[in-house]
Parts: structure tokens; sequence; C-alpha cells
């Protein structure tokens, strides 16, 4: 969209990392190989059936008859850990070249290793290791880990897929075995309150919006103008299914909202991720704002890919062209021609959804 604001300057990528190209898909990883303990659960013994931790854990608690030490290529990033495979695995028909394992442990600070968990503490950067009920009162989450309950439910997770926008599909939820549930909690002088599981969940890529605003990756890179086209389209499709379900919900005094930004939920194909972070909230007397700046943080997001992506000037503008045209042929509003989108596009978002919720002039797309 030619009028959007110009995104600030990237940071350059870290020296850990490194951009690459996984079965043809942009991808994050770091330039070193990651050893991990593979740990066998009740489920099986195959990857998307085994959690992944900090080789110590294992070493220090475990029977060597029940874990690997092995050695992958990935990310890790939070308290996830992506395994780019060797070989694609198939969920539900489609293949995915990346394994990402959710609650393998996280960092405190930069210099201190990974995988590390903590089941009552959370480290805030200005005051050091504090209770979690000071540090994360909204969620109550365990540093480094998912709670047993909390993995299970975002496994569960269809909000966005019953609104028909895509999300990354959650593969397992894997238990952690008995000892090592028990072993994280002695180790932090605690009686064990909660069992923890990672949420195992397949990826296309891991690169998100925030990477490519925020560092010097382009995920765009490589591709000709009909692939870059395409992608285009795709994000234009999927940002208008937002703008639908937001009329949809709407209607029913409901609206979609985020607890996080949508750039850091989102990766750079369209495709949403970390289902914890969406809900339902009620249209309430605010519920207009609310909704519509949902659906133009998510058009910003797209517009500052392909922005920061895109080095011709004139090939960036094709590109934008391309979204609005996309765009409002998928919405199929009059409200929402090409001079809004290079004009007073959030007045037309909010116009929309404000008729939307009086049932105005939406059965062709609804």
């Amino acid at each position: 969209m030619v009028k959007f604001y110009e995104p600030e300057r990237p940071r350059k990528l870290s020296n850990e990392l490194r951009q690459v190209s996984h079965f043809n898909q942009p991808v994050l990883m770091e330039k070193h190989p990651i050893t991990v303990a593979q740990v066998r659960t009740a489920k099986g013994e195959k990857l998307h059936e085994c959690v992944l931790v900090h080789p110590r854990y294992a070493k220090e608690h475990l029977s060597p008859s029940v874990y690997d030490i092995i050695t992958v290529l990935g990310y890790r990033n939070g308290r996830s850990i992506d395994v780019l495979l060797d070989v694609p695995f198939e969920h539900e028909g489609k293949q995915y070249g990346i394994l990402n394992f959710k609650g393998a442990g996280a960092r405190a600070l930069d210099k201190d290793p990974y995988g590390f968990i903590h089941p009552t503490k959370w480290y805030v950067s200005a005051k050091g290791w504090i209770p979690v009920e000071r540090a994360d009162a909204d969620f109550m989450r365990c540093f480094g880990a998912l709670k047993r309950r909390d993995a299970y439910n975002e496994q569960r997770d269809k909000l966005l897929p019953s609104l028909g926008i895509p999300q990354a599909p959650h593969v397992a939820a894997n238990p952690f075995p008995d000892a090592l549930n028990s072993a994280i909690y002695a180790e932090a002088g605690e009686w064990p309150k909660h069992r923890f599981s990672q949420l195992v969940r397949a990826f296309d890529t891991n690169m998100r919006m925030s990477d490519i605003t925020n560092t010097a990756i382009n995920p765009f890179a490589g591709l000709d103008t009909s692939a870059m086209e395409r992608l285009v389209r795709a994000l234009a499709k999927i940002d208008a299914q937002v703008l639908i379900a937001q009329i949809r919900l709407a209607r029913k005094c409901l609206m979609l909202g985020i607890a996080g930004d949508i750039d850091e939920n989102r990766f750079f194909n369209g495709q949403f991720t970390d289902a914890e972070n969406y809900k339902l909230d009620p249209f309430n007397s605010n519920g207009l704002n609310d909704s519509a700046r949902f659906v133009i943080n998510t058009m910003h997001s797209s517009s500052d890919a392909i922005t920061m992506s895109v080095q011709s000037s004139r090939m960036r503008e094709r590109m934008h062209k391309i979204y609005q045209d996309s765009f409002c042929r998928c919405v199929d509003s009059p409200l929402f021609t090409r001079d809004y989108m290079q004009g007073d596009y959030v007045y037309a978002v909010r116009t929309v959804i404000r008729n939307g919720f009086l049932l105005k002039n939406f059965e062709r797309i609804l």
C-alpha cells in the first residue's frame, strides 16, 4: 500500500544466525549445530513424539535408556526450538520442513545457555528472578516450559482456523516423563505443582514478520517476479479474510483480539502462529476501534514485509498495487477501492466493520 508509513531501518541479523533456503522456503537457523536431548515419552520414540531438553537435564536426572543426545540444525527463539528436518514431515496431507518444540527451555541473559526451565520464577532484566505471580500475572506461565494444561489447550485451539484464517498446525502435546518433571522442581527447591508438556508444531518457515522489520533479512530474495506476485496475493487474501472474520464476529457482538503484536505472531507468508495469544473479546463500546485496529495492524505487517523486502522502488510499487487490487477483490465492497487503499483505508476498515455490525451489504462475502 503506497501510502503506508515507512518502517524504521532494521538492525543487522545477529552473528549467530543466518538466512538459508530449506525445502525451497527461506528460514532462519543458527550458524552452529545445536545439541539437545531427545527424551522418549509414552507416545513413542519418533521425533514428533518426544520432548527436547537441554542435555544436562537428561544426563543428570534420566536413565540413558530413555533418551538420546542428538545434534540438529535449527533456531532457538524464546522458549522454542525449531528443528530443520532432513526429510519433510507429513501432517494432514501436507509436508513441512520444520518441527517446532514449544517449551524446550529459554535463556535469561544473552550470556546464559539456552534450555533453562524454572517452574515458579520469571526472569525480568531490570529485577532478575522474581516470582511468576509478579512478573507474568496475566498468564502465569512457566519460564522455558509449558504447563500440561496450557499445552493441551493450545493444541486443541481452533479459533483462527474456524474463522478461515490460516494457522501453523499443532501436531502433538507431549508430556514430560515424571522423572524429568520432578527433577525440574527439585533443582528449584520446590515441591511439584504442575506437570509439563511440549507443544509440537509444523512450520513451512520460521521467519516471522517481526524478523523482517527488526533485522536485515529478506524472504523475498531469490524469488522471481511471478513467485513474488503469488506471495503478495496470498498475503492480501489472508488479510481480507481477517477483515471478513471481524465482520462476522461483529454480527455476534464479538471481535478477535491479541495479547502482543501481530507481526511477532505471524510468519512472512501470512500464516499465523502462537494460538495462545489470540482470543475472542466482546464487541463493547470501544469494539469498533479495537476490531478495526486488529485488521489494520494485520495489513501493516504485510505492507511492511513488502516495503522492507522488495529492493527496487518500481517493483515495490508494483507489489503494493497487486496487494491493493487483490485485497479489494477479496473484500468485494464499494468502500474498498484503490483510492481508499491509497488514502483513508483506516476509515474504510472502520466503516466496513460498522456496516457488518449493522447487517448491511455483506451477503456476498459472508
